[in-house]
């Protein structure tokens, strides 16, 4: 999908810049190419601790539903995500920017016979691009079901660690990302500074999470 169509004013609350998803793409393939590597493989199933599918799409994994990130040196991203027909495949095309394909397939982790849905479509996918090093960012995050059917369905092919180079262009961080840190702080210490007119003697440690989650919101709105 073009970058251009990306429609801002639609339900993504604030969205990361274009230009700064474009400067990440663009100081990854670099290394990419200087490393040999044909395409990146990115896991995540939630958006607690699970950062690379969003650093990469500006659009997390949530709740335990997995999503695979394909991204190769020399071409627009394919994003592998659970659900299928009669419904689109997720994300809705105007979320998303330097994607080319949404996969969905019927696969849960909870249901062990569909554990390699995504990686047969992987399988295929990087067959069809004919690559011969494939890097994985995070292999912690890699479903294990996953990632042996990877190894044992493209034996030409070299596995890489690519996190580390990954890494380290996230942790250099641009002005944009500056300013999106300035306002999570701002939103921490507005919710801190609410906390203590939610808390009652006698109260559950959970009761002021509903109110504190709300103070949150308010607070992310106004930052």
């Amino acid at each position: 999908m073009n970058v251009n169509q990306f429609n801002e004013t639609k339900r993504i609350r604030f969205p990361i810049p274009t230009r700064e998803l474009e400067r990440r793409w663009k100081a990854i393939r670099s290394i990419m190419l200087d490393k040999g590597i044909n395409s990146l493989v990115i896991q995540n199933d939630n958006q607690w601790l699970g950062g690379y599918v969003r650093y990469f799409t500006d659009i997390p994994a949530e709740n335990a539903y997995p999503c695979t990130v394909i991204f190769p040196v020399d071409d627009e991203m394919i994003i592998i995500t659970s659900g299928g027909p009669p419904l689109p495949p997720s994300p809705p095309s105007w979320a998303v920017r330097g994607v080319k394909e949404r996969i969905s397939k019927p696969y849960f982790r909870s249901l062990h016979y569909t554990n390699t849905l995504d990686a047969e479509v992987t399988v295929e996918i990087l067959k069809k691009r004919n690559d011969k090093v494939v890097g994985f960012v995070n292999l912690g995050h890699i479903n294990a079901a996953y990632y042996v059917y990877l190894k044992e369905n493209l034996p030409g092919t070299e596995f890489v660690d690519a996190t580390d180079f990954v890494d380290e262009i996230k942790a250099i961080k641009s002005e944009d990302e500056i300013n999106f840190i300035r306002k999570a702080i701002a939103v921490q210490d507005a919710v801190c500074a609410a906390v203590p007119s939610l808390v009652r003697p006698g109260s559950a440690a959970v009761d002021p999470q509903v109110p504190g989650n709300l103070a949150g919101s308010f607070a992310a709105d106004a930052a």
